[in-house]
């Protein structure tokens, strides 16, 4: 029993003892810090920042009046000092004249704390000192052309143009982390579109020497440029980051005012008609009544800016549109306002439109013309009676009758929803059906039956015919005689795709270094066409008698599938035979006879990649420029023509 009392007594005395202990024990203090003016001048503050019974101490700053920077957003983009002593911490790059609030955050296990000081620069009376770029800018109505010469011609460097309340609120007013996260964003993008190494990036990204580039800006807007020599191997800035200001284009308020005419309305469409009172700009937008009513005229034109930018579509004096493929017996709203630079300058203009009801098919009637353009075309115009009703049209031959027709083309229709492409014949007739006039015109093989154009009304919610087949006169073609005109062809140079790869790899890489790339230079004689059509094709040894070529089906291939315009480049691989067809059209529409060449190419006779028309020494790459190069350099792959 005495054992079992003293052990008791033990364990209420060890309590007791830790018990004490954990009362005496004081609890961690909260961290705080402390700021402290040193100096100020006209483009830099120096601060004493001095936290206490902290683990992390982080610095930021940002002009008054950009927002407040809370915990969070100080330790994310700040620069991290001592957390145990005291630290002197200046801030350059600052304007002149400008109050700024300098922040210092810290953080203890899971407290934190933030102190903040508001200093203003001093005016700046020194003189200039000679910066390392001069810039200049040449502001036109809604662009800006910068143009800068560094001292160093040789030394690579970046420039960048952006508004400077969003330079001031994204970076705090730091140039110099402006210009590296812009320099990182522009890096990314390039690989993200070409793939590569940053290095690979800068290397094509950085310029050297004098340049000039072209900006968008918006009116009534506040800009900087800021410039810095960069390294092409790691993208960093190097030396100092020079900011350059600038004002956008002044844009003032427009006396513009607006008539809307409507000039016509169907149950899919709307034609109107915009008349101002004077020839400044200004846009427009159709929405349904609905969209409109979901927020306010002045936001909705905010918003409309905002997500088109400065590539909004602006217009001055009459204007007149055909807004399509609406829904039908449902009212639109038009609204027009004065718009330059990126700024509404007028009161919105606005205007209620609603859409026709659908018409009876049952009542609608066509009149069909049609005519032969050549000895391979027909062309044609139909005109419903309705214009409220949707109809499907053909071609079909001069004996064809209106059951025949029903007939193929159900069985069409039934094939395409059996086999799950479409859910039902309302779907088809979405699809293929027109509505009002139809202009139209289509290839067709001479037939000594001729040809007509139908046109028959149809339901729109079911799909079903409305009304009768209307067809148009049988059009026979006529005996067209082959035009006087010939074709000749010259191609003097041709170019190896590795080579050029290797040479111009913006437009080339990627595209087949297996290849080979020429340009047909074609010559008329005996007249001038009105027009010619050119392909290559991949030889076929079945057909090694050019001229027994059938030109009822060459020809059509060509009007189909040919080149109408001159300066095409056209490629193949090495080692095939192709051959390379042209055929010219008079003003009568009498057709050439077929010119017929088989090409071959020798590698060793390739033209040096240096001669082609896009080699330049000069060429930056820049995703812009690889978009218009492959716009402006088309190409087209050797097909297999057949029957």
């Amino acid at each position: 029993m005495k054992t079992i009392k003293f052990m008791m007594t033990c364990a209420v005395v060890m309590l007791v003892s830790i018990w004490v202990s954990c009362v005496d024990k004081d609890p961690l203090p909260d961290p705080t810090v402390a700021l402290t003016e040193l100096a100020t001048d006209a483009t830099s503050i120096t601060v004493k920042v001095d936290p206490a019974h902290a683990m992390e101490c982080y610095v930021a700053y940002n002009v008054k009046g950009a927002g407040e920077l809370d915990v969070a957003t100080i330790m994310a983009n700040g620069v991290q000092v001592s957390a145990t002593e005291p630290t002197e911490y200046k801030i350059d790059s600052l304007a002149p004249q400008t109050t700024y609030i300098i922040y210092a955050a810290v953080r203890a296990e899971n407290k934190s704390a933030v102190s903040s000081i508001e200093l203003t620069t001093a005016e700046d009376n020194s003189t200039p000192a000679e910066g390392e770029f001069k810039v200049s800018f040449d502001v036109e109505s809604a662009s800006v052309n910068v143009t800068v010469v560094p001292q160093d011609a040789t030394k690579p460097y970046f420039y960048y143009i952006m508004e400077k309340t969003t330079y001031e609120e994204t970076y705090m007013g730091n140039a110099a982390l402006a210009a590296q996260s812009d320099i990182n964003i522009i890096i990314n993008e390039y690989l993200d579109f070409v793939g590569g190494t940053p290095a690979d990036a800068l290397s094509e990204m950085l310029l050297t020497g004098e340049s000039t580039s072209y900006f968008p800006v918006k009116g009534n807007r506040q800009y900087i440029c800021y410039v810095c020599y960069a390294s092409p191997q790691d993208g960093t800035v190097i030396g100092d980051v020079e900011i350059y200001e600038f004002a956008g284009p002044e844009v003032a308020p427009s006396a513009n005012t607006f008539t809307i005419e409507v000039l016509s309305t169907t149950f899919r469409s709307i034609e109107y008609a915009i008349i101002p009172s004077n020839d400044d700009q200004y846009s427009y937008s159709l929405i349904s009544k609905e969209q409109y009513e979901q927020q306010s005229v002045e936001e909705y034109i905010a918003n409309m800016i905002y997500m088109n930018g400065l590539f909004m579509p602006a217009t001055s004096g009459y204007y007149s549109s055909l807004e399509e493929y609406l829904m039908a017996d449902t009212e639109y709203v038009l609204i027009v306002f004065g718009y330059q630079a990126g700024v509404c300058t007028t009161e919105p203009t606005i205007q209620t439109i609603r859409t026709n009801p659908q018409g009876d098919a049952s009542q609608c009637q066509f009149e069909i013309n049609i005519q032969a353009l050549n000895r391979y075309q027909i062309g044609y115009d139909i005109v419903p009676s309705d214009n409220n009703v949707v109809y499907y049209y053909d071609v079909c031959y001069g004996n064809a009758t209106a059951d025949e027709l029903k007939s193929m083309l159900d069985a069409a229709i039934d094939e395409q929803v059996s086999m799950g492409w479409l859910s039902n014949r309302a779907e088809y007739f979405s699809i293929w059906a027109s509505f009002g006039m139809v202009n139209d015109a289509t290839l067709v093989s001479p037939d000594e039956k001729g040809f007509k154009v139908y046109a028959v009304a149809i339901d729109s919610k079911t799909g079903d015919y409305g009304g009768d087949f209307y067809f148009s006169d049988v059009c026979y073609m006529p005996e067209f005689t082959a035009s006087d005109i010939t074709v000749g062809c010259n191609i003097n140079q041709y170019f190896d795709g590795a080579q050029l790869a290797e040479a111009i790899p913006m437009f080339y890489a990627g595209w087949g270094e297996e290849f080979v790339f020429f340009t047909p230079e074609f010559t008329f004689e005996n007249g001038e066409p009105v027009a010619y059509y050119y392909q290559v094709y991949q030889y076929d040894p079945a057909y090694e008698d050019y001229e027994t070529y059938n030109e009822d089906w060459a020809i059509p291939a060509l009007l189909q599938m040919g080149y109408p315009y001159p300066g095409m480049e056209l490629y193949m691989p090495w080692g095939v035979s192709g051959y390379l067809m042209c055929v010219a059209m008079d003003a009568e529409g009498n057709f050439s006879k077929l010119y017929r060449q088989k090409i071959e190419f020798d590698r060793e006779a390739a033209t040096p990649a240096e001669q082609h028309p896009y080699y330049s020494a000069d060429i930056q790459y820049t995703p812009a420029k690889k978009a218009a190069a492959k716009e402006n350099n088309q190409r087209t792959k050797i097909s297999t023509l057949k029957r």
